[in-house]
């Protein structure tokens, strides 16, 4: 079977492995097509993004293998995070570093000029935060997440928006609200805006298999209106190591499968039949 695997990071960022060791890895598991998204450089540099000093070289090297791997294709793209205040914008990698696509992703909200809160990481840390810049109204922090997400996808027109409702991993564990009509407007909002959009939409397995996720990013009840509406759909393992390359795909493979979806995609119309 063969598998794209689009959302990989290197040690340029908070990946483990070298870009080449990437390569001989996803060519012994029948990758297709392996894109490079290392966390883009930020505004004020965080643990698990690249330094701004190292996005040339990080470039190099993936153009080098693009020319002379012939076994798979390879593309150079990054997961750019959407932070107003702390990220570039999605058009500065574009115009000054050429990249080939961009994953837009939030895993920092926006509260004010001078305040985020970050949404991955441990549980105990996101609770904290939510209680001590929130007040504990997990609402409100659903809310202006997915405020940002829609702004993201209507400015910065990511290519792929990456683990779209990521907010609900560490959420549920202080509010239970997947079922709560006021979540199931918000998601609907979003999938408006998708609709309007050239976005893909990415199916991340991560949280399955870091047990930190029941379900799939997008969930259920999101990713079953983005299959209605026809908004195109990818998997990505969100891999920082070789072992995470194609983990969870072929189960995720089979839940869109019976879903109803019949293809993948990928940027500039590449697409696998399902």
């Amino acid at each position: 079977m063969e598998k794209f695997a689009i959302h990989t990071h290197t040690n340029f960022c908070d990946g483990k492995n070298s870009i080449l060791e990437l390569i001989e890895d996803a060519k012994s598991r029948n990758i297709k097509e392996l894109g490079f998204t290392s966390h883009a450089p930020l505004i004020h540099d965080q643990y698990w993004s690249m330094r701004y000093e190292n996005i040339n070289q990080y470039c190099d090297q993936i153009r080098y293998f693009q020319n002379i791997e012939k076994s798979l294709n390879i593309s150079l793209g990054l997961e750019a995070d959407y932070a107003p205040g702390l990220s570039y914008s999605f058009n500065h990698w574009r115009v000054l570093y050429d990249i080939d696509y961009i994953i837009g992703s939030v895993h920092m909200v926006k509260l004010s000029d001078s305040e985020f809160l970050f949404i991955d990481g441990s549980f105990e840390e996101f609770e904290k935060n939510v209680n001590s810049l929130l007040g504990g109204d997990v609402q409100a922090l659903v809310k202006l997440y997915f405020g940002q997400i829609n702004e993201m996808i209507i400015n910065q027109k990511p290519d792929i928006v990456g683990h779209i409702d990521k907010v609900l991993m560490n959420s549920l564990k202080l509010l239970n609200f997947r079922n709560e009509m006021w979540y199931k407007k918000i998601v609907d909002e979003t999938i408006s805006i998708l609709k309007k959009s050239d976005c893909i939409v990415e199916v991340n397995t991560r949280g399955i298999y870091k047990k930190k996720s029941d379900f799939l990013f997008p969930d259920d009840y999101m990713l079953s209106q983005c299959i209605s509406f026809g908004i195109p759909l990818c998997i990505a393992s969100d891999a920082h190591t070789v072992e995470e390359i194609d983990m969870e795909y072929s189960n995720c493979l089979e839940i869109l499968k019976e879903m109803g979806l019949k293809k993948i995609k990928f940027i500039k119309d590449r697409m696998l039949l399902i």
